[in-house]
């Protein structure tokens, strides 16, 4: 997860989330966040020195009230469409919380779009497939997975999507310029400086929830 912009209409590339969480003034009211409370903390975390898996009280409260006086300046916190109906492509949201394949996706239909990983880093993430134990068709589940983990299957999927696939025989049926492009693959220096999320205690996850009610509502 990163920042998607308009390179075309933002004055200086961003480089980190304190670019979008305390906008420069011709970026109010141009700029669009995640509604979700685990991604909304993130950049407020890192951006102040935090871990994003932080449960400290102060920390999060500082987070809390970063994003509160950042508020007024978000156009939306609904992530923003993926097709040529995009806040991006039109122009009315020109820098976006966003994430990195996503970005390279609504690319397609403007290629001043472009996306960059904030200094301070992001949230490192996977999607998984699994199958129900109360599934009523698991050998049909079962080999639908096995269908879209079949090399020549994983390596299409991986590029209309533009992520990175776990799939390693998939990967050698990828051309050189999706597995060097750093969007996609970033490298260790960025990966050091992003996190997993992990499990919070419930403490943490409520006080976060209700800094988050207080910002999105």
């Amino acid at each position: 997860m990163g920042i998607a912009y308009r390179k075309d209409l933002i004055e200086q590339q961003p480089t980190s989330w304190m670019d979008l969480l305390k906008p420069a003034e011709y970026l109010r009211q141009r700029i669009s966040m995640i509604e979700s409370a685990r991604d909304l903390f993130t950049p407020a975390l890192k951006g102040l020195g935090y871990s994003a898996n932080s449960d400290n009280p102060a920390a999060i409260d500082a987070a809390g009230q970063l994003l509160l006086a950042q508020k007024p300046y978000v156009r939306t916190y609904t992530y923003l469409a993926l097709d040529d109906t995009s806040a991006l492509v039109s122009g009315d949201v020109i820098a976006a919380m966003m994430y990195n394949g996503d970005a390279l996706m609504v690319q397609e239909y403007d290629d001043n779009i472009a996306y960059v990983l904030p200094k301070e880093g992001g949230n490192i993430w996977v999607d998984y497939l699994a199958v129900v134990e109360t599934s009523k068709n698991k050998d049909l589940a079962w080999a639908f997975i096995n269908f879209l983990n079949e090399p020549e299957n994983a390596a299409q999927l991986a590029q209309f999507v533009y992520y990175a696939t776990p799939n390693t025989a998939a990967e050698k049926l990828l051309p050189a310029e999706f597995l060097s492009n750093p969007v996609i693959y970033p490298g260790k220096q960025a990966l050091d400086k992003s996190e997993f999320y992990t499990v919070l205690p419930p403490r943490a996850l409520k006080r976060r929830n209700i800094a988050a009610a207080g910002v999105m509502q």
